[in-house]
């Protein structure tokens, strides 16, 4: 009876172990979906603004920086290939879209490159809202 009452509650403990790691896992990937969807947000707003061109595709530019360290305080999760893989395709987009603001600015807020962007960004929250889709990648 002794050991039955000890592997009973070794199950026990071990279900509630197990069931505290996913609620922390899960409460994690909750915590990054919020955050990257403020991000993505923003920028699709400012995206959305710029579709007239000139000022408000020059703020877009602006709030890159501000943007990446955002992007840089959002921990990837470790339990997400594609939510990692889509934190660091969208940090390295800001890095590289503002190296070429920088030394191409008139390439970097034309039309198609606003077409570009409406659909990069577009292509991050539909992944960020809906998983990997075909990709294949793991959740």
């Amino acid at each position: 009876m002794t050991r039955r009452l000890v592997a009973t509650g070794l199950v026990v403990g071990l279900l509630i172990v197990l069931l505290i790691r996913t609620g922390i896992e899960q409460a994690n990937l909750n915590r990054f979906d919020r955050d990257m969807g403020v991000i993505l947000t923003a920028m699709k707003d400012e995206i959305i603004r710029a579709e007239g061109g000139g000022v408000a595709l020059d703020s877009f530019v602006t709030q890159l920086p501000g943007w990446q360290q955002q992007l840089e305080t959002i921990p990837p999760p470790t339990n997400s290939g594609y939510r990692a893989n889509l934190l660091q395709s969208v940090l390295q987009f800001t890095v590289e879209y503002g190296k070429m603001a920088d030394t191409q600015p008139d390439q970097a807020r034309t039309a198609e490159m606003v077409e570009n962007l409406t659909q990069a960004i577009a292509g991050w929250d539909e992944q960020l809202r809906n998983g990997p889709g075909e990709a294949g990648h793991s959740h």
